[in-house]
């Protein structure tokens, strides 16, 4: 979606599904009592804006093994709209890496490294001093427990429709 150039997955039913998946884990966690973190509705836009653009311009290939080539693009391409709309810098930024989040090859390590994260943050499983190698976004995720939150209710977003859940979930 973007380029007008036909994809079989990351075409306008995945975006809309992503956003629908998005908005649907914002609300449950609106109404989950033990979920500790709280969102303003800056954050929840942040959810949303990365929701409705992680794939923008999507080439319907792989990373391979460039770490977020994907996902850079897509921010690349969803930037001078952002910027048209006035989303401030610091936004932008969240967004971003919300969107490199959505990274689950094996390049970028990001999705054994959200499960990780999470666990370390929430469930207080292994020290902070356990994670090694992080490259900048993850930084990013591991040192601020908010935007780890959002960039786990974006990537879940992103594939709960493929996880084969039936709408009664």
């Amino acid at each position: 979606v973007g380029d007008g150039v036909a994809n079989a997955y990351h075409n306008k039913r995945h975006f809309a599904e992503v956003l629908l998946n998005a908005s649907y884990l914002l609300l449950r966690h609106k109404n989950d009592d033990r979920v500790e973190v709280a969102l303003t509705p800056a954050e929840k836009s942040q959810v949303l804006l990365a929701a409705l653009s992680h794939d923008f311009f999507h080439d319907g290939g792989t990373n391979g093994e460039e770490a977020y080539r994907l996902e850079r693009a897509a921010f690349e391409k969803a930037r001078p709209y952002l910027n048209e709309e006035g989303v401030s810098v610091a936004d932008m930024d969240a967004v971003r890496v919300l969107i490199l989040a959505t990274d689950v090859g094996a390049a970028s390590g990001m999705g054994s490294f959200l499960r990780r994260a999470y666990d370390i943050c929430f469930r207080r499983g292994e020290t902070k001093e356990a994670v090694e190698k992080l490259d900048l976004a993850q930084q990013r995720l591991f040192e601020n427990q908010k935007l780890l939150y959002m960039a786990a209710i974006v990537a879940d977003a992103d594939v709960l429709s493929s996880a084969g859940l039936s709408p009664a979930y």
